[in-house]
């Protein structure tokens, strides 16, 4: 029997472009938990470290806010989309007709 690891996307998060592109698939999820955890990988590709220095939030709470199980308020978000180089866009969406 072989062991299965976790797959760990964040490997590839290597420049803005990639993290941009990566959650904006996030965001075309309906639930908001897709997006809370794709930016904790991003946050997480960057450096957990690095990214509480450049936000000013403790390393814990960002582990904790950033998992997809807690309530993270916007400015979490924000302050960690600037950290990440980032940011939010809002697209329209095209209306489905019956």
């Amino acid at each position: 029997m072989s062991e299965l690891t976790t797959y760990e996307g964040g490997e590839f998060l290597t420049s803005h472009e990639a993290v941009a592109e990566y959650l904006n698939l996030a965001l075309q999820d309906e639930d908001s938990a897709v997006f809370i955890r794709a930016l904790g990988d991003a946050a997480r590709a960057r450096g957990m470290t690095e990214v509480a220095n450049l936000t000013g939030i403790d390393r814990s709470t960002l582990y904790r806010c950033l998992s997809g199980n807690h309530d993270t308020g916007l400015s979490v978000i924000f302050r960690v989309l600037q950290a990440l180089g980032t940011g939010l866009s809002a697209n329209q969406r095209m209306q489905e007709t019956s």
